[in-house]
């Protein structure tokens, strides 16, 4: 018998990295989406290959997600995400202070 690990630091040099994306309000991405997959909070996430053969990778945000959803999203596709920034919305939290949420534009290229 043996011990086997999985310890995160031993396996960080063999997994392929792929950067986040980190928009600032009015900044877009668009790609071929390599990847989709569901994030530690449920949310779906895109993975993306720009024309630029640069790879990133979509955060798990609310509004992204349930347009992922909506277009039914899937590997190859061509898509193009603006954000918009912070919005708020018409609620509050518990201790009454206004929501926002990160505001996403979603698109994709149909023939």
């Amino acid at each position: 018998m043996a011990w086997e690990s999985s310890y995160i630091e031993e396996n960080e040099n063999d997994e392929e990295r792929i950067d986040f994306w980190e928009p600032e309000p009015s900044n877009e991405l668009q790609g071929t989406v390599i990847k989709r997959e569901t994030g530690f909070y449920g949310k779906q996430i895109l993975y993306i290959k720009t024309e630029d053969d640069e790879e990133l990778r979509t955060k798990e945000a609310g509004g992204l997600s349930f347009q992922i959803e909506k277009m039914d999203i899937k590997e190859g596709d061509i898509v193009h995400i603006l954000y918009k920034g912070l919005k708020y919305l018409d609620k509050t939290d518990d201790e009454g202070n206004p929501l926002q949420v990160h505001d996403y534009k979603l698109s994709k290229w149909v023939e």
